[in-house]
Parts: structure tokens; sequence; C-alpha cells
């Protein structure tokens, strides 16, 4: 049971990683903003998104 949640857990932080991150920076590369700048603006949004609840 463990090992299974462990294992769900993996791929939806690969799947959160890929949608949150990769996804964006591909799309804001072609405007040449940096990797760390799309960072701060995800994870800006990230957190917003949670403190409103």
């Amino acid at each position: 049971m463990l090992l299974a949640t462990s294992i769900i857990l993996l791929v939806l932080c690969i799947v959160f990683y890929q949608v949150t991150l990769t996804i964006p920076y591909n799309l804001l590369n072609d405007f040449h903003i940096p990797f760390w700048l799309t960072l701060g603006v995800v994870g800006g949004v990230v957190a917003w998104l949670i403190a409103d609840d």
C-alpha cells in the first residue's frame, strides 16, 4: 500500500512539474524570458491560489 501511494505521489509530482514549469517555460522561452522569472511567476500564482482558499 505504501509503495503504491509513493508511486502515485511521484507521478503526480512529475505531472505537476510538467504543467507548472516546463510548459510555461517553453511558451515564454519564445519571448526570451528567463527560467527564474518563470519560476517566480508560477510560484506566485500557485501561492496566491493556495492562500485564496
